[in-house]
């Protein structure tokens, strides 16, 4: 059973005993005064609007089924197999949608009903929301489960269609930020920036750096810092 407390008074807000189903990750959302519940129902990965006000379930969104365990198994090998190593689920919210990844496959839902609008029809390890709210940027594992390599792309936001023909293909990444008309990319030995119209990078090499952390902009200059090193790089991505 998953019970949900209020931490200020101690009052139970949600008890799955009276739901059948058990949680795997929530959020709070203060503007709905709701929660948002990814969950497992009846052997099915599904996403719960939880009203406080009413303290009942407002929608529910059925995602993809989950397999049989020794389904599961031979999937999980299959996905080591393809590079396609499932990654922690997890959820944003807009005002108006809202972005889940459960299952390695990312969703678009209303908020307001809970109405799939588009899954991706490819496997992925992680997404971020562009800032403008217009992109949704996907990395997933290429190679195989030995591989330190992974591949970028850029979806439509309205859509969930590639905006790029071919993925990005880069080294693990380490750091990521949206600079709002390219992307900043940091991997284990350099980073470096990907233009949003057509993938392609903006500096010919890129910059090096080991593990780097964060990228912090100085003016036209970038100042990286990694557990042991930190160096400035100016805006042609020289040292």
């Amino acid at each position: 059973v998953d019970v949900i407390l209020n931490s200020a008074d101690g009052s139970v807000l949600f008890n799955s005993a009276t739901t059948g189903y058990r949680i795997m990750n929530s959020q709070y959302m203060p503007k709905e005064e709701a929660f948002l519940l990814m969950v497992i129902n009846n052997n099915t990965y599904s996403c719960v609007f939880h009203d406080l006000a009413s303290g009942s379930q407002k929608w529910i969104a059925e995602l993809s089924p989950i397999d049989s365990f020794f389904k599961s198994l031979g999937s999980l090998f299959t996905s080591f197999k393809n590079g396609d190593i499932v990654s922690e689920d997890k959820v944003i919210t807009t005002s108006d949608f809202i972005y889940a990844s459960i299952n390695s496959e990312l969703y678009k839902m209303q908020k307001s009903d809970g109405k799939i609008l588009w899954k991706s029809d490819f496997k992925i390890t992680n997404f971020h929301l562009s800032v403008n709210q217009q992109s949704v940027i996907t990395m997933r594992v290429a190679g195989n489960i030995f591989s330190s390599k992974m591949a970028l792309n850029l979806l439509d936001a309205k859509s969930g269609a590639k905006l790029w023909k071919d993925d990005i293909s880069t080294k693990y990444i380490t750091y990521l930020e949206d600079a709002g008309d390219k992307i900043l990319i940091a991997h284990t030995s350099g980073f470096n920036f990907y233009n949003y119209s057509d993938g392609k990078k903006v500096w010919k090499k890129d910059a090096k750096g080991k593990k780097i952390k964060q990228v912090i902009r100085i003016g036209d200059d970038y100042l990286y810092v990694a557990d042991k090193e930190m160096n400035l790089i100016d805006r042609d991505g020289q040292n």
